[in-house]
């Protein structure tokens, strides 16, 4: 889009993850990130944390339901998206700034851990689950295929499936560079 301003940063998810719904049905999901900026001090050469940042961080569609299963409070993260600061009235009759990011993408930040990646079968995403009021249904969707849950009609995809999440338990494996 045009003057769209992009935004990236590294940060943390600072809330537990909220999925939602849209009025037309799109599956959502908002949590807040934060980050510590830090600057040199020139007398001392030493670093000193600034004041914590936040900004509201809300995905929509296919992003908001891969987001809800692989991201997690406390995880380190890298978001990208376009960036809107709003002002408003607090309840206290205060003025307030909010800093909201529509994310395009998010990732895990891997200068601060490792992460592994996989590709969801078609079938398990239609795959059905027991009902819960906690979250929406493709929330609901999305908690029994990372768990395993969803009853699959591809025996093959489920038995490939177990098979990685077997490898995926232990050390990581080093990479052959």
């Amino acid at each position: 889009m045009v003057n769209e301003s992009n935004f990236c940063v590294a940060g943390y998810v600072a809330t537990v993850p909220v999925p939602g719904l849209t009025r037309s049905g799109v599956p959502t999901l908002q949590m807040r990130v934060a980050w510590t900026p830090r600057k040199r001090e020139q007398g001392t050469g030493n670093w000193a944390d600034e004041p914590a940042c936040f900004a509201t961080v809300k995905c929509y569609r296919k992003l908001a339901e891969n987001a809800f299963m692989s991201v997690h409070k406390g995880e380190p993260v890298l978001v990208t998206g376009s960036l809107r600061i709003r002002e408003y009235d607090a309840k206290d009759g205060s003025r307030r700034t909010n800093v909201d990011v529509t994310a395009s993408s998010i990732g895990h930040d891997l200068t601060r851990g490792v992460a592994s990646f996989r590709r969801l079968p078609k079938a398990a995403e239609t795959a059905a689950v027991e009902d819960s009021d906690d979250h929406p249904e493709w929330a609901r969707s999305a908690i029994a295929r990372a768990t395993g849950s969803a009853q699959d009609d591809n025996a093959g995809a489920a038995e490939a499936s177990s098979e990685l999440a077997e490898d995926a338990v232990g050390e990581p494996v080093a990479a052959p560079f």
